[in-house]
């Protein structure tokens, strides 16, 4: 007896339906969509992360800080003896409460209160020291090109010659169409961070817009490179890391307000190039050595604080961990210790 073929290829062609039926159906129930209170959770969860993204960085660090270690300990402090008393401790947990909200932000504080102090005086000592150099050198080639003291008096007129140095050697080898107005729409831009008011930890709003509109030029300004796109459309290439855009624009804020404004004190004289020289060198090297003892006062700042923190957050003579030693000394009397008998 032989078997059809026929009969074979329907007996297949049957069968073959319904298996990818049947794996459709199983990529459907795999397929399962949260409702209710996870999506509620899943939401709010996003808004909440959404709006630590948005942000300042402090900010940032305080919600991270109170969901991480604020509110954890805190917990715990309430909770000790709690299985033996019966009682919240709120000795406890007063004292982890005050000892995370003082630990966790002092060192962003302590360091900011410092470097605010020294800044107010000095703000080209906030500059890393690749920015401080860059800065100086293109200093140095304004006053060798100066005309007349007249033009370094006047800090205004400085600043605008600065920041078309500073975009020449960031864009010259950029292949740009509208390199004049792209140029000028960048020294408008930059010199925006000197006129804008700012805050010493949350910037304020019209320093963040004028910083966006700066960091947005940048990018158009790389993005409009015919000869190769940018592995970073807000990165400048004047150092050889390379400098953000938003770096540049608090460094000629900085700069301009300390260095630039100094100068045109010091112009004076027949000989004012090797004067105005002779100062650059001179607040480089100062610059240099406040920030590296603003860093050292900082650390120091906050040494000394954590020492003094214990004694700082101490609500009551016995501290709780005394308490619950104690405590844990008179149970073991009552039952009983090792050399009872003895």
């Amino acid at each position: 007896m032989t078997i059809s073929p026929v009969r074979l290829n329907s007996t297949y062609s049957g069968n073959l339906p319904q298996q990818q039926n049947s794996l459709k159906c199983g990529t459907a129930k795999s397929n399962v969509s949260f409702g209710g209170i996870a999506t509620f959770a899943k939401n709010k969860s996003a808004w909440i992360f959404n709006k630590i993204d948005a942000g300042d960085f402090f900010v940032e660090f305080l919600i991270v800080d109170s969901l991480s270690m604020i509110t954890p300990r805190t917990l715990v402090g309430l909770s000790r003896d709690h299985d033996k008393t019966g009682k919240w401790n709120l000795k406890a947990g007063a004292e982890e409460a005050l000892r995370e909200c003082l630990s966790g932000p002092s060192m962003f504080l302590i360091p900011m209160a410092v470097l605010q102090v020294v800044k107010t005086f000095n703000p080209a000592s906030k500059m890393n020291y690749n920015s401080l150099d860059l800065f100086t050198d293109k200093m140095y080639k304004i006053n060798d090109e100066a005309s007349s003291s007249e033009m370094l008096k006047d800090s205004k007129q400085i600043r605008k010659v600065l920041a078309d140095k500073l975009f020449d050697d960031a864009f010259g080898k950029h292949d740009l169409t509208d390199r004049a107005d792209l140029k000028k729409k960048f020294n408008e831009l930059i010199n925006k961070a000197t006129e804008v008011k700012d805050r010493p930890i949350i910037q304020t709003k019209e320093y963040k817009q004028a910083l966006a509109e700066f960091e947005n030029h940048v990018a158009l300004i790389n993005n409009s490179n015919k000869k190769a796109p940018p592995v970073n459309s807000k990165t400048l290439k004047l150092t050889e890391q390379g400098l953000s855009a938003s770096d540049l624009f608090s460094d000629f804020r900085h700069y301009s307000m300390d260095i630039i404004e100094k100068i045109g004190k010091k112009v004076s004289g027949t000989d004012f190039k090797s004067t105005v020289k002779n100062t650059l060198d001179v607040l480089k090297k100062n610059r240099s050595n406040v920030k590296l003892a603003t860093g050292l006062a900082g650390f120091m700042a906050i040494g000394a604080f954590l020492i003094y923190l214990p004694k700082l957050c101490q609500v009551s003579k016995t501290s709780p961990a005394m308490e619950s030693a104690k405590r844990a000394q008179e149970e073991a009397g009552k039952k009983g210790g090792a050399n009872e008998n003895s």
